[in-house]
């Protein structure tokens, strides 16, 4: 008779021990809130098509204001298959969304933020890329304020 695939005589893909609740599972306890994020593919392209855009020597951002009468920033996060495969897209957002999640909540005006890291955020150390990602934030805001504040609103 042959033994069994696993040691506890399971299920394939069982574990032995129970999975916490999704509460329990929050990152140093700080949540990544649907309020702070861009959630669809229509407001990702209004963004960069009606956009102003930003650079810096680790990112790319484009913003657009907010919907009225909320005071939150919300961020969405890009990696195209040319930055490379699976792995190394998944780090760079990994590495933007903390930086993100560690930026201070500014208050005031409600703008939606697209970033597109670039590949040398990869090994970059996260210092200094969040006080790169903080002030590319701040111009961004600031264009974007101006552009709103001038006649007609637009770009």
């Amino acid at each position: 008779m042959a033994a069994p695939c696993s040691r506890g005589g399971g299920p394939r893909g069982a574990s032995a021990l129970p999975s916490p609740p999704d509460t329990a599972i929050k990152r140093g306890g700080e949540a990544w809130p649907q309020r702070r994020r861009l959630l669809s593919r229509a407001q990702f392209r209004a963004i960069y098509e009606q956009g102003m855009r930003r650079s810096s020597p680790h990112f790319t951002a484009f913003g657009l204001p907010g919907p009225a009468g909320g005071g939150a920033v919300r961020f969405g996060i890009t990696a195209s298959r040319k930055l490379g495969g699976a792995v190394v897209r998944n780090r760079l957002r990994r590495r933007t969304r903390e930086l993100l999640r560690r930026q201070a909540a500014a208050d005031g005006l409600a703008c939606d933020i697209v970033i597109n890291p670039r590949p040398a955020v990869a090994t970059a150390p996260l210092a200094a890329l969040a006080a790169e990602l903080d002030e590319l934030v701040g111009r961004l805001r600031a264009a974007v304020a101006k552009a709103q504040a001038a006649p007609g609103g637009g770009r």
